[in-house]
């Protein structure tokens, strides 16, 4: 079964926080759903997490 978890900017200054993502749970893989307008894009966290450890890697002295 999938569960959804919002995941929202908890630093925001706003009332209520507002919604960056949804976090998808399913079998132990994890994906990000982001709305673009009238689209949704799943990317799961793997790819996110490869991504950000080749920018550390290029940004590092």
């Amino acid at each position: 079964m999938m569960q959804r978890v919002v995941i929202r900017n908890l630093r925001s200054d706003r009332k209520v926080k507002p919604r960056v993502f949804d976090a998808l749970v399913e079998d132990n893989v994890i994906s990000f759903e982001i709305k673009n307008g009238k689209n949704n894009e799943v990317i799961p966290l793997t790819d996110v997490l490869e991504q950000i450890e080749k920018a550390k890697e290029t940004t590092e002295p």
